[in-house]
């Protein structure tokens, strides 16, 4: 799959986002401002499969939490890449968590028109969900699933 400047953009919008209460000495106001020189050679890194993701950075937030964040550029690719993936992966409507499925207040929805029916509601939360999600299993079933070699994953 070949990506088009248009889609960057669209990927860039959703970075420029998601990062405007960044700090000022965050990498994402640098990567910003040299966008607009780097943009094309960055879609030829991509579409050529030659671009290389760089280390998580560690950063410790106003309230003392660790985080480990993508640099700005990585994250960007990323977005790309899940853009891409979810065009073509099929979601339950029921994925409320997704935009445009409702969120919350469809979850909310859903359970008052079964009260009747059910004597319980639970909502849960599973503690790191996605750091306990075999990565090999997942590689798998996404390469069974997508047939566009550029965006399936190889185990190395």
């Amino acid at each position: 799959m070949l990506f088009t400047l248009s889609q960057l953009d669209d990927a860039y919008a959703w970075l420029c986002r998601r990062r405007k209460h960044f700090p000022s000495d965050a990498d994402v106001w640098w990567f910003r401002f040299r966008y607009p020189v780097v943009r094309s050679g960055l879609l030829q890194k991509i579409n050529s499969g030659s671009y290389q993701f760089s280390a998580q950075s560690r950063v410790i937030n106003s309230g003392g939490e660790v985080l480990h964040l993508w640099g700005s550029q990585d994250a960007l690719v990323m977005k790309l890449i899940s853009n891409a993936l979810q065009a073509l992966l099929s979601l339950s409507s029921r994925c409320t968590h997704i935009k445009g499925h409702g969120g919350l207040k469809q979850s909310v929805v859903d359970i008052q028109q079964h009260l009747d029916d059910y004597q319980y509601a639970c909502k849960t939360d599973v503690k790191g969900y996605y750091e306990s999600i075999d990565q090999y299993l997942l590689m798998g079933m996404i390469n069974d699933t997508i047939q566009d070699r550029d965006l399936r994953c190889y185990l190395y």
